[in-house]
């Protein structure tokens, strides 16, 4: 559990704390710490909203939580303190799949291969520029895999390689968590949610997160009465 989050800021903020332009009235969550009160186990979940917003009730706010950026938030930070302690959970494939990559990608795998481990790939030369991908990262569906590969491989070129990687460690992360939670359209029963939220209060917002899109966004009732004409 952690304390309850800070006092409303005007604008919208991300989960390592970038400040952006929000509606008046609509407020962030300031990254939380420690470990006193369980805010996001404690919303009064209501529904879903475009099958993308999840609308809660806490106190005299409306808070809006963003499905696909809270799970990605969970996912990535689990993620990476597995990586940190060479632990990544792996789910590893019945009939391996191959993959054809480009003779750059191919090039680059070899360079890359133990990190790419650590990561949970397991990927074993096939002939040519193929590849036979016996394991990836748990929760990373099979339809995915050259996609998310690819991702990686493309930014590892732009950028240098192994140096890259390890530069660009939370990018590549980030990466495999966000094709590994639900998504933006994806229906949520009520006790997915739940789930959701109390893994929410086991994560530290102030821990750096690369795509840095905010989580959720607060609305005060006195703000909804204002753009009612009631106050």
């Amino acid at each position: 559990a952690r304390p309850a989050p800070g006092p409303r800021d005007s604008g919208a903020a991300s989960a390592h704390g970038e400040r952006a332009d929000a509606p008046a009235g609509a407020h962030s969550v300031p990254a939380p710490d420690g470990d006193a009160a369980r805010f996001f186990s404690n919303l009064r979940y209501i529904g879903q909203l475009d099958r993308t917003y999840l609308i809660c009730e806490a106190g005299d706010e409306m808070v809006l939580v963003d499905q696909h950026a809270a799970h990605e938030r969970v996912a990535f930070q689990r993620l990476r303190e597995r990586y940190q302690k060479r632990d990544v959970p792996v789910q590893r494939i019945l009939f391996p799949k191959t993959i054809e990559l480009s003779g750059a990608h191919a090039a680059m795998i070899s360079e890359t291969q133990d990190a790419l481990s650590a990561m949970g790939f397991e990927l074993e030369p096939f002939g040519g520029n193929s590849f036979a991908v016996k394991a990836v990262p748990a929760g990373l569906s099979e339809s995915e895999i050259k996609d998310v590969l690819t991702e990686l491989l493309d930014d590892l070129l732009e950028h240098g390689g192994t140096r890259a990687l390890e530069e660009r460690l939370d990018l590549a992360l980030a990466t495999i968590a966000c094709h590994s939670v639900v998504r933006a359209g994806d229906a949520l029963s009520p006790q997915e949610v739940r789930a959701l939220f109390e893994s929410m209060d086991q994560v530290d917002f102030k821990a750096h997160c690369p795509h840095g899109r905010p989580v959720l966004l607060r609305i005060s009732v006195s703000e909804i009465a204002r753009r009612f004409g009631r106050t």
